[in-house]
């Protein structure tokens, strides 16, 4: 959701390490390989709108979808593995679903909420 608001910053970075790799030249690849494929799935479209009616088009993308969805549980669950190791992980992992799911208050705030009860949680629990 951030990337979507923030403007490329992943191409400045990318471009200099082809710059850092290969010089201009590695810059200037590293670029068109960054952008190149947002407009080639332009013409991609153009022929998807053709054929998105027909059942095993339809069917096609639901099986991508159902695939998408898996991998990016098996993601979510082995990151979770490592990352809720303890009592304020959890607290702060839960609370921040439900500010997302439940109260429907957005990334944003979901985020930020993480953020101050994290160090909020860590702080009253040192001392």
């Amino acid at each position: 959701a951030l990337g979507r608001v923030t403007p490329g910053q992943n191409n400045l970075y990318l471009a200099s390490i082809g710059y850092m790799v290969c010089g201009w030249l590695g810059a200037l690849g590293a670029i068109v390989a960054i952008q190149l494929p947002g407009y080639l799935v332009i013409p991609v479209l153009k022929g998807y709108e053709r054929v998105r009616h027909q059942r095993s088009v339809q069917g096609f993308i639901r099986g991508l979808t159902a695939a998408s969805v898996g991998l990016m549980f098996a993601v979510a669950f082995n990151i979770s593995q490592e990352a809720l190791t303890g009592l304020v992980p959890w607290i702060v992992f839960l609370v921040t679903l439900a500010l997302i799911f439940i109260a429907k208050r957005g990334l944003l705030t979901g985020m930020a909420g993480a953020a101050i009860l994290g160090v909020g949680l860590k702080f009253i629990l040192s001392v």
